[in-house]
Protein backbone atom coordinates (compact mmCIF):
# COMPACT_ATOMS: atom_id res chain seq x y z
CA UNK A 1 0.00 0.00 0.00
CA UNK A 2 1.27 3.33 -0.57
CA UNK A 3 0.06 6.55 0.95
CA UNK A 4 -0.57 9.76 -0.75
CA UNK A 5 -1.33 13.53 -0.37
CA UNK A 6 -1.72 14.46 -3.73
CA UNK A 7 -2.48 18.01 -3.53
CA UNK A 8 -0.60 19.40 -0.35
CA UNK A 9 2.09 17.29 0.53
CA UNK A 10 2.87 18.18 4.28
CA UNK A 11 5.51 19.34 5.05
CA UNK A 12 6.22 20.44 1.33
CA UNK A 13 3.06 21.75 -0.18
CA UNK A 14 3.83 20.68 -3.30
CA UNK A 15 1.29 18.45 -5.70
CA UNK A 16 1.49 15.73 -7.26
CA UNK A 17 1.32 16.75 -11.05
CA UNK A 18 -1.34 14.37 -13.22
CA UNK A 19 1.89 13.12 -15.01
CA UNK A 20 2.79 11.60 -11.91
CA UNK A 21 -0.13 10.83 -10.96
CA UNK A 22 -1.05 8.67 -14.38
CA UNK A 23 2.06 6.45 -13.84
CA UNK A 24 1.79 5.85 -10.02
CA UNK A 25 -1.73 4.25 -11.44
CA UNK A 26 0.07 1.98 -14.00
CA UNK A 27 2.84 1.12 -11.62
CA UNK A 28 -0.17 0.20 -9.13
CA UNK A 29 -1.64 -2.07 -11.46
CA UNK A 30 1.59 -3.40 -12.89
CA UNK A 31 2.69 -4.55 -9.57
CA UNK A 32 -0.48 -4.94 -7.80
CA UNK A 33 -0.63 -2.22 -4.86
CA UNK A 34 -3.16 0.05 -3.65
CA UNK A 35 -2.99 3.61 -3.04
CA UNK A 36 -4.46 4.93 -0.32
CA UNK A 37 -5.44 8.65 -1.63
CA UNK A 38 -5.84 11.00 1.71
CA UNK A 39 -7.27 14.30 0.26
CA UNK A 40 -8.35 16.01 3.29
CA UNK A 41 -7.75 19.88 1.58
CA UNK A 42 -9.59 19.18 -1.83
CA UNK A 43 -11.68 22.01 -1.30
CA UNK A 44 -8.99 24.22 -0.26
CA UNK A 45 -7.92 26.22 -2.85
CA UNK A 46 -7.05 30.35 -3.35
CA UNK A 47 -5.30 30.95 -6.63
CA UNK A 48 -6.56 28.13 -8.66
CA UNK A 49 -8.56 25.29 -9.25
CA UNK A 50 -7.99 22.49 -7.82
CA UNK A 51 -6.45 19.17 -9.72
CA UNK A 52 -8.72 16.31 -9.91
CA UNK A 53 -8.53 13.34 -7.17
CA UNK A 54 -6.21 10.46 -8.31
CA UNK A 55 -9.44 8.65 -7.88
CA UNK A 56 -10.99 10.06 -10.75
CA UNK A 57 -8.43 8.13 -13.02
CA UNK A 58 -8.27 5.08 -11.78
CA UNK A 59 -9.52 3.10 -14.17
CA UNK A 60 -7.65 -0.43 -12.31
CA UNK A 61 -9.35 0.80 -9.36
CA UNK A 62 -6.06 0.70 -7.14
CA UNK A 63 -7.20 3.56 -4.97
CA UNK A 64 -8.79 3.88 -1.67
CA UNK A 65 -10.06 7.40 -1.47
CA UNK A 66 -10.27 9.35 1.90
CA UNK A 67 -11.73 13.00 2.41
CA UNK A 68 -12.22 14.36 5.65
CA UNK A 69 -14.52 17.24 6.94
CA UNK A 70 -12.05 18.23 9.42
CA UNK A 71 -10.65 21.22 8.20
CA UNK A 72 -14.33 22.52 7.42
CA UNK A 73 -16.39 21.71 10.57
CA UNK A 74 -15.46 23.13 14.53
CA UNK A 75 -13.26 20.99 15.85
CA UNK A 76 -15.34 18.88 17.78
CA UNK A 77 -16.27 16.83 14.63
CA UNK A 78 -14.23 14.40 12.98
CA UNK A 79 -16.10 13.79 10.01
CA UNK A 80 -15.04 11.72 6.77
CA UNK A 81 -15.71 9.48 3.95
CA UNK A 82 -13.70 6.49 2.51
CA UNK A 83 -14.54 5.29 -1.20
CA UNK A 84 -13.66 1.91 -1.36
CA UNK A 85 -12.92 0.47 -5.55
CA UNK A 86 -15.52 -2.25 -6.19
CA UNK A 87 -14.18 -5.30 -6.63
Amino acid sequence: MVYVNPHHHYPTTVSLRIVRRLELLRLANEYGFIIFEDDYDFDFHYNHRPLSPLASADEYRMVIYCVSFSKSFPQHFAWGIWLLPKM
